[in-house]
């Protein structure tokens, strides 16, 4: 009765009324489960509500209970559920920040410098040492085998210059005298002869041979035949006015090639010069 049903509302979360099946606005599943079971629940936005038949003396169902439930504890819950899960997300943001900022203070952004570094080294400038400062002993690690990989390319690079210095010089000069060889000497006349644009230039051969080297050789012996071609190639050098190139094709045989003579007078005194 009426009295029962207010002396379970009072002081309860829970709220109960009783009905009677036929006004029920239900159908489907719901309706079903009614009437095969004699109870359901059903779910709405602020509550929750169960339903219960009654029988009668006849089996029948008759009336019915309703216990309605506030989605209140719930919704608050559901808050909760959500207000950490926004803590969590939050924090998890922040230290997201917090590492992603320490590990671009000592890892990106020194690799970002050490590979800027790297990017503008070159051949010219192997004798460079990358400066990359950090606290991080990995990274100084790296910066320090990248420079003893550059001591060591510079050391190859020195390496080739030098060897490069001396074929060239040895393709070119004769290793003995100081002197050009015969390679050089026929380069400087071919471009002699194209380069010259006045046909009334002269371009003079002188060929010069040591009278009796060879005795030098077998009384004296080689090094001291040696020593007697060098001093003659730096009398020839310091002695010569208006030598254009001056050569020594083997043994004891010199070329000394001279441009723009005119007269015989002009010979003689070249040959003058090498007899003196």
């Amino acid at each position: 009765d009426e009295e029962e049903l207010e002396y379970l509302n009072k002081d309860s979360d829970l709220k109960f009324t009783t009905y009677i099946n036929q006004s029920l606005d239900i159908n489907g599943d719901a309706l079903f489960d009614l009437r095969t079971k004699g109870s359901f629940i059903k779910s709405f936005s602020d509550s929750i509500v169960a339903y219960n038949s009654i029988l009668d003396i006849y089996g029948n169902a008759s009336i019915g209970v309703s216990i309605t439930n506030s989605r209140a504890l719930y919704n608050s819950g559901n808050q909760f559920v959500n207000l950490i899960i926004l803590i969590i997300a939050l924090f998890c943001i922040v230290v997201f920040i917090i590492i992603y900022n320490l590990l671009n203070k000592m890892i990106i952004k020194p690799l970002y410098l050490l590979a800027n570094e790297v990017d503008n080294l070159n051949l010219d400038k192997v004798s460079t040492q990358i400066t990359v400062i950090n606290e991080n002993k990995e990274m100084n690690v790296m910066s320090e085998s990248i420079n003893n990989m550059l001591s060591r390319m510079k050391e190859d690079k020195d390496m080739i210059e030098l060897n490069t210095k001396r074929l060239y010089y040895n393709a070119n000069y004769d290793t003995l005298t100081g002197l050009l060889n015969r390679f050089s000497i026929s380069e400087i006349l071919d471009e002699m002869l194209r380069n010259s644009k006045d046909p009334t230039n002269t371009i003079t051969i002188f060929f010069l041979d040591l009278d009796r080297f060879k005795y030098i050789n077998d009384i004296i012996g080689h090094i001291a035949g040696d020593q007697f071609i060098r001093s003659v190639a730096i009398r020839l050098k310091n002695g010569l006015s208006g030598c254009t190139a001056l050569a020594r094709i083997g043994g004891d045989e010199f070329v000394l090639l001279v441009e723009g003579l005119k007269t015989e007078t002009d010979y003689y005194v070249i040959v003058q010069q090498i007899h003196d």
